[in-house]
Order: structure tokens, then sequence, then C-alpha cells
């Protein structure tokens, strides 16, 4: 895994991996079963993950964009921010572990086939999976 990470990113891997790393789902409507795994995602594994609704309406010739989050969205970041980092050391061996090993296997064999790309209409640079 070192070497990979190395060879694709010119750079040797950290000790600590997903430090500041979030997850924000943006919808319009949830449902339930959604909702319930979203709420425990976050306040039982501590996971940096939320919901943010936006609804578009006209007031007048106006027209208004509402936000509003599933979880109040400092808790989900404390939350987070207070579990401990795991080393990418500590990761493998949970894999190995919980015999998930071949799936961390199929994920290095699909950060061989990204490319990263960026545009000016995205803030965020987006990783796409490309066929080869």
């Amino acid at each position: 895994m070192e070497l990979a990470f190395q060879d694709r990113f010119k750079t040797t891997l950290p000790e600590t991996l997903n430090e500041s790393h979030s997850m924000v789902i943006v919808a319009s409507a949830f449902d339930p079963s959604s909702e319930r795994i979203v709420r425990y995602l976050s306040e039982v594994h501590d996971l940096a993950i939320n919901t943010a609704f936006f609804t578009v309406f006209d007031d007048g010739g106006h027209t208004l964009l509402a936000t509003d989050w599933l979880l109040d969205q400092s808790e989900v970041v404390e939350r987070s921010e207070a579990k401990a980092k795991v080393t990418s050391a500590e990761l493998l061996t949970l894999a190995a572990n919980n015999k998930t090993s071949s799936i961390v296997d199929a994920c290095k064999g699909l950060a061989s086939n990204t490319e990263e790309i960026s545009s000016p209409r995205i803030r965020r640079v987006v990783t796409l999976l490309v066929q080869r």
C-alpha cells in the first residue's frame, strides 16, 4: 500500500489518514431509512456525515433558497474531531481482522484507474473512475 501511495501521489504515506473528511448528502427530501443511516453513522460511529436540504421557492418574483441540516452541523464536526484518529497500519490490521482485506485490495486497484480533474464550475477536485 505504501509503495502504491508513493507511486500515485509522489510523496510518502502519512502516518494518519483522513483527518478532516466530511460527507454531506444534498437532497430536497430524505426517506426515513436513509435518515436513520445518517444518524447512526454520525451519532454511533462519530463520522462527519450530515444531510443538507435545499428548498427553492418563489416569493413575489424573487427566487429564494432555504437550507436546513438533518443534524446540528457543529455537533457532527465536534463528534468526528473528538474521535481518535486511526493510522494506516491500524486500518490494515482492522481490515485483516474483519476479513475485508479483499475490499482494500479492490480499492487499491481502483486507485490506479482514476484521474483527477478540475473545472471552473466545480470548486473541489473531482476524482473520476477512468475506463481503460
